[in-house]
């Protein structure tokens, strides 16, 4: 009887393994070439595109050398091609009519588009997501220039893959806050959305040492791609946010400003900031703050116009005293705090009303708005696009310093 069994059960298992589907779809690694970075620039010709293609080299990715941006023998890892086609896939046929391997997706890690597209309309963004292959991971980047130009000169320094190093950068703002993560899901879903808009990367080319940037003692990195006073490095910075209204770029944030825009949205991890000295002029200090809390908002409607409320909690931590005044007795900690609070509220509502000049809650203040109504008939005849410009909005912060840095004292010359 138990031999019986066994013999049926090796019968059924043997009969359910013709169900069991084949590789009818394989694709070979080797026939394939798999694109890092995707770009897009306006074409020569209405409603054409120019598409610039990075794609990986795989013997030079895995030949082994580190440092310079090259592979295995000094060569490059990746090689560009740009074709102009009214379409991504307009395109992808194209090349395979000279690239000996078919283009493949599905490893890309960033699509880059002009200024000038962004602001015009980045169809593209919206126009190939049901294709399998595009991933909605993608980081999304609008270049001070030409996609091309951006995507042609940025060489890694420390990491091999040309891809990998563009994700790094872009996840460094989880201790800098100078740049959003915005991938194609997030702007794609903002666009759609009445409650909040859409924002993305800056990134552009070094400028060099001299920079007309004046550097005012302001909340730090007060930057924008191409502005930073530096040598060395990655031909190309990324640094700042393009803000977006309706789906078109509509203007610009530094990298300072994006850390309110951080904050605001709960997404501020940490960062090293200066602030002016209060009580020496031409001194600055440095803090490493971070979020203590998420924020809290509330909102009401006074007379028909939104009065919001918002409530950061930070976390600070003393970094450097230039004036060498002792910030570390309790009374001058506590005057610091309040300092600190005031200067950090005055910013974050500069910021405020920057974009509610440009018309764009890119802070998704809308949504707290959006449950104050019953219906979505309600919330679209609410307008929410139209009140935000007129929205008063009122920050606190509370501003803990919880640390003074390893030494207690300042360092003073002994005559």
């Amino acid at each position: 009887m138990a031999n019986l069994r066994t013999l049926t059960s090796i019968l059924i298992l043997l009969l359910l393994t013709s169900f069991l589907s084949g590789c009818w779809d394989r694709r070979e690694l080797e026939e394939q070439a798999f694109v890092l970075t995707l770009g897009v620039d306006k074409g020569t010709i209405p409603s054409s595109f120019l598409w610039t293609f990075q794609i990986a080299i795989p013997r030079q990715l895995a030949g082994g050398q580190t440092g310079g941006g090259g592979g295995g023998g000094g060569q490059k890892p990746s090689t560009i091609i740009s074709v102009e086609a009214t379409t991504l896939f307009g395109a992808l046929n194209l090349i395979n009519s000279f690239l000996d391997r078919k283009p493949n997706l599905m490893h890309a890690k960033a699509i880059v588009i002009s200024e000038d597209l962004a602001r015009e309309d980045p169809v593209p963004l919206r126009a190939f997501v049901r294709y399998r292959e595009v991933r909605r991971n993608l980081f999304v980047l609008v270049a001070e220039g030409k996609a091309k130009e951006i995507i042609s000169t940025y060489k890694p320094v420390l990491e091999q893959n040309p891809a990998k190093f563009i994700e790094t950068l872009v996840l460094n703002s989880s201790y800098t806050g100078l740049m959003p993560k915005t991938q194609l899901h997030d702007y794609l879903t903002h666009m759609e959305s009445r409650a909040i808009e859409a924002t993305a990367i800056l990134v552009g080319k070094s400028g060099g040492l001299n920079q007309p940037k004046e550097l005012n003692p302001k909340l730090a990195d007060p930057f924008l791609p191409g502005e930073i006073p530096r040598e060395g490095g990655s031909p190309i910075e990324i640094i700042g946010t393009a803000i977006f209204k309706g789906g078109k770029m509509v203007g610009k944030l530094e990298g300072s400003e994006n850390r309110v825009m951080a904050m605001l949205t709960g997404n501020f991890g940490r960062g090293f900031w200066a602030f002016p000295d209060p009580m020496a002029p031409g001194k600055n200090l440095a803090l490493d703050i971070r979020s203590g809390a998420p924020p809290v908002m509330k909102m009401e409607f006074k007379k028909g116009r939104p009065v919001i409320n918002v409530h950061l909690s930070l976390e600070a931590e003393i970094l450097a005293i230039q004036s060498n005044i002792d910030y570390t007795r309790l009374d001058m900690l506590n005057k610091l705090e309040l300092y600190t609070e005031r200067f950090t509220v005055d910013y974050i509502t500069k910021v405020i009303k920057k974009t509610q000049g440009m018309g764009t809650d890119i802070f998704g203040f809308g949504n707290k708005a959006r449950h104050l109504v019953d219906t979505w008939p309600q919330w679209e005849k609410l307008n929410w696009e139209e009140l935000y410009p007129k929205a008063e909005i009122k920050v606190t912060v509370a501003m803990s310093i919880r640390r003074i840095g390893l030494q207690f004292q300042p360092a003073n010359p002994a005559y």
